[in-house]
C-alpha cells in the first residue's frame, strides 16, 4: 500500500493564504526528487516522461512508472514496472488532494486499492481538509504550503469489514506546484521530504 499518491519536524509559521490556488501545469522533463529514510520503496528521483497519455500524467524513476489521473487533478492511478505489471492501484484513483485549494476547502472519494507487491485488495474512503496555509521546511528548502490532512477509513474486499483508519498530513506548495512533505501516522513507510525539484 505504497502511496505517493503524505508530525512537524521544524517551527511552523502560519502564513497569509492566497485565495486560491488552481491546479498545477506540469511540463515533460519536470523532476521531483524525494527523501523517504522508513520507506522500503527504492526510487527517489522521478521524471515527468509524459504529460497526457490516454488521459495520464505519466512519472518515471528508474524502472518503474507511475500514472497519475489529469482529470483527477493529478492524484495517483497505478504504479508499474519495466514489464508494465501493476505494484499498485487505486480505481478509479488515490482522492489525496483536489484543486483549486484554498483553507477551508474539504473533498471526499472513494477507491479500490490493489497492492500487488504485498499481495493486498481494500476498499477506501478518504475525507481531507485544507487545515492552513503555513512555512514548512524540508531538505529542498523552506515553502509557504497548504497543510492538508485526510482520514481514509479502510475496508476488506471483498467484504467490506471495517479495517480501520490511515491519518496523513501532506504540505502542498504553490511555488514547486508539489506536494513537500507527508507524513502518515500509522505508517512511517509512507513518510517523505522534497529534497529537489528541476522545473523547465
Amino acid at each position: 500500500m505504497r502511496l505517493l499518491i503524505f508530525v512537524c519536524l521544524f517551527p511552523i509559521v502560519v502564513s497569509a493564504a492566497p485565495r486560491v490556488t488552481d491546479r498545477p501545469t506540469p511540463t515533460a522533463g519536470d523532476v521531483y526528487e524525494y527523501e523517504s529514510p522508513y520507506s522500503d520503496f527504492p526510487c527517489e528521483r522521478w521524471t515527468i516522461v509524459a504529460l497526457d497519455q490516454n488521459g495520464m500524467l505519466v512519472a518515471e524513476c528508474g524502472s518503474f512508472r507511475i500514472y497519475s489521473s489529469v482529470e483527477g487533478d493529478y492524484n495517483p492511478v497505478r504504479m508499474s514496472d519495466t514489464e508494465g505489471n501493476d505494484v499498485w492501484s487505486f480505481s478509479p484513483y488515490f482522492p489525496g488532494i483536489k484543486f483549486p485549494l484554498q483553507v477551508g476547502a474539504y473533498w471526499r472519494g472513494d477507491y479500490e486499492g490493489v497492492g500487488a507487491d504485498a499481495g493486498m485488495h481494500w476498499y477506501g474512503d478518504v475525507s481531507c481538509g485544507v487545515d492552513a496555509f503555513e512555512e514548512v521546511t524540508v531538505p529542498a528548502g523552506t515553502f509557504e504550503a497548504y497543510r492538508i490532512s485526510c482520514t481514509d477509513a479502510l475496508q476488506s474486499y471483498p467484504g467490506r469489514q471495517p479495517m480501520g483508519d490511515m491519518h496523513s498530513t501532506s504540505w502542498y506548495a504553490p511555488e514547486v506546484e508539489a506536494i513537500v512533505k507527508v507524513r502518515n501516522r500509522e505508517d512511517p513507510r509512507l513518510n517523505r521530504e522534497l529534497v529537489a525539484a528541476e522545473r523547465n
